[in-house]
C-alpha cells in the first residue's frame, strides 16, 4: 500500500475494506521483526510477494462468498516506499520490468499520475511571443534566369 509525498492523493496498491475487520488475523505483518525483514527485501522480491498475496486474497474472497465466517483472513500487502513507486512510475524501463507484478488498478493509477505530470509540465512551459517564434532561414533562395548561363561553377 502506498501513499506519499508526490502521490498523496493516490493509493497505488490495492486496499481491501476487510483490512479494517477487528477479528482479522495478521499474516504478512505479524510482528515487528517480520516487518523489519520484509523492508530489507529487494523491491522486486516485495512486488513478487505482493502479487502472490493478491492472488491468495482473490481466492479467499471467492471462498468467502460461499462461507459465512466473520473473521477476515485477507493478507495485507508488503509496503512499497513512495520513492520506489516514483522510480517505477518515472522510468519506462523499470515500469516495463515490474509491470507483470502490478495489479491493473495500480498500473492505471501510475499511468494517470504520469499523465497529470505531463499536463503540469506542458502548462509550466513558457509561451513564446510571435517575434520569438520566427526563425531565420539557413539558406537564401534566389531565382535563376533560364535564359542566362548557369552561374554555378564547379572546381
Amino acid at each position: 500500500m502506498v501513499t506519499g509525498n508526490i502521490l498523496k492523493q493516490h493509493r497505488f496498491m490495492h486496499y481491501d475494506a476487510s483490512f479494517d475487520c477487528p477479528n482479522r488475523n495478521r499474516r504478512t505483518h505479524a510482528n515487528d521483526q517480520l516487518i523489519s525483514r520484509l523492508k530489507k527485501l529487494p523491491l522486486q522480491s516485495r512486488l513478487e510477494m505482493n502479487k502472490k498475496i493478491m492472488d491468495r486474497n482473490r481466492a479467499r474472497r471467492e471462498r468467502a462468498c460461499v462461507n459465512t465466517d466473520d473473521t477476515s483472513d485477507v493478507e495485507s500487502l508488503i509496503t512499497i516506499e513512495d520513492e520506489e513507486m516514483d522510480d517505477i512510475r518515472s522510468d519506462p524501463d523499470v515500469f516495463a520490468t515490474f509491470k507483470p507484478l502490478l495489479d491493473p488498478a495500480t498500473i492505471r493509477e501510475l499511468n494517470k499520475a504520469n499523465k497529470e505530470d505531463s499536463t503540469k509540465e506542458k502548462e509550466a512551459r513558457p509561451v513564446l511571443d510571435e517575434g520569438e517564434r520566427t526563425l531565420e532561414p539557413d539558406a537564401i533562395l534566389t531565382k535563376i534566369d533560364a535564359t542566362q548561363p548557369n552561374p554555378i561553377s564547379f572546381p
